[in-house]
């Protein structure tokens, strides 16, 4: 006998407000956080070419 796996979404729950809500405030989150190491390195790299 064959069985067959049916996919992981076949029987998603539907998002709430509140979990729409949460996932954007996380992507938003990692996007800042993104921005913030980017700016980071930029700085450190400005400084380590002033002080050579």
């Amino acid at each position: 006998m064959t069985t067959h796996a049916e996919p992981a979404t076949a029987h998603a729950e539907p998002t709430t407000a509140a979990e729409d809500l949460t996932d954007a405030a996380l992507r938003r989150a990692e996007h800042d956080l993104l921005r913030a190491e980017l700016e980071h390195e930029q700085t450190r790299r400005t400084l380590t070419a002033r002080s050579q």
